[in-house]
């Protein structure tokens, strides 16, 4: 981990709630709130690409029209439908 500032102000009552949530789950408040914060970061670098591609996926229709045709997509989704249940079985 990084030399970085730790400082961080949050109200009595927060810091209360997850002091006992860090206590539930055998950590320090630090170290739940690190890994709240890493796991926040991740999901909004996450949205933050997908929001770009669906960007791209429009500006592309848009320049050239072009779509999946439906029949292709309910194909696709039978093929993810039938790999699932095949994982089910085993």
């Amino acid at each position: 981990m990084s030399d970085a500032p730790k400082n961080l102000e949050i109200d009595s009552e927060l810091h209360m709630r997850l002091s006992m949530i860090a206590d539930q789950h055998g950590k320090t408040a630090d170290e739940l709130v690190s890994e709240i914060l890493s796991e926040h970061a991740d999901t909004l670098e996450s949205d933050n690409i997908e929001r770009s591609q669906l960007e791209h996926r429009w500006q592309n229709y848009l320049d050239t029209g072009e779509t999946i045709p439906a029949e292709r997509i309910q194909d696709k989704l039978r093929d993810y439908a039938a790999e699932a249940a095949r994982r089910t079985e085993s």
